[in-house]
């Protein structure tokens, strides 16, 4: 079984990159880290997954995903904005290669950083699997809907999105120790059942978060905050955002947060700026 120490608590012994928190698991050798690339993917065809967001800092450097779920907002991982302010960062939206100027990118300063309420605020014993692992960013202009820049629809509250086939994307990693994808991956996986999810790993994984495994394909740094969509009736919808993964990058499932537990915060911050 593992056993996992947050290293936000241990930050004084243990040398961490900027943005992703690590993990210990005590009593053995392996790491497990905060997701952030795709191991396993393969290149996108340009702008089929319109709705991708590149969080980078003004300097360009990307360091996180996120999905345009309105004009004026981008979800991402939490844990990937704790420590950023709002002038720090920046969103790319309409970016297929990083490395080129293309055309189709817009680019936009972040007005506002929401992250959950419940984000870290929860009993100690599921902080070490991140419950409630999202940020909003407001964009201070909104964004130019066209064909290669667009919302992806949130989901039915109804629907688990468990037991699917779906597809996750992003710029991470493409595999232990290889830099991070210059053109945008994506990979197709499958949803697992959270007691499925937990036989693999041994622990208890939370409700809030969803499971997905395909041997050879996963996350891996540089993903976080990433979307992971799923066809429905009318086409996909946003079942969830990149969290944590093991740090072999495909070992065990990786972990998204449900958007399904979270719609009515979601849909709470947009109603605000509306009203």
């Amino acid at each position: 079984m593992h056993t996992f120490i947050p290293t936000v608590l241990l930050s004084h012994n243990i040398k961490m990159k900027p943005i992703f928190i690590s993990f210990l698991a005590a009593g053995n050798s392996v790491k497990n880290i905060l997701s952030p690339q795709i191991s396993g993917g393969q290149n996108v065809f340009p702008h089929d997954f319109p709705w991708q967001a590149s969080i980078q800092v003004h300097t360009g450097h990307h360091f996180c995903g996120g999905a345009l779920i309105d004009p004026y907002w981008v979800l991402t991982a939490a844990h990937c904005m704790e420590h950023h302010q709002p002038n720090q960062i920046r969103v790319v939206l309409g970016e297929h290669t990083l490395s080129e100027a293309e055309g189709s990118e817009q680019y936009r300063n972040i007005s506002r950083i929401v992250l959950s309420p419940f984000f870290n605020a929860v009993r100690p014993e599921y902080n070490y699997h991140l419950p409630y692992d999202l940020a909003m960013l407001e964009l201070s202009t909104p964004a130019n809907l066209n064909s290669v820049v667009k919302p992806i629809s949130l989901p039915d509250p109804n629907r688990s999105y468990s037991g699917r086939f779906c597809i996750l994307t992003g710029w991470g990693n493409t595999g232990v120790n290889e830099d991070g994808a210059d053109v945008l991956q994506m990979a197709e996986v499958n949803t697992l059942d959270n007691r499925m999810c937990e036989d693999t790993w041994g622990y208890y994984i939370y409700f809030g978060n969803l499971c997905v495994y395909t041997y050879g394909v996963a996350p891996c740094q540089g993903d976080s905050g990433g979307p992971l969509v799923c066809l429905d009736n009318n086409g996909y919808v946003l079942a969830g955002i990149s969290s944590w993964a093991d740090i072999d990058c495909g070992d065990h499932p990786s972990i998204y947060t449900r958007v399904t537990e979270n719609l009515g915060w979601i849909r709470d911050v947009m109603d605000k700026r509306r009203a």
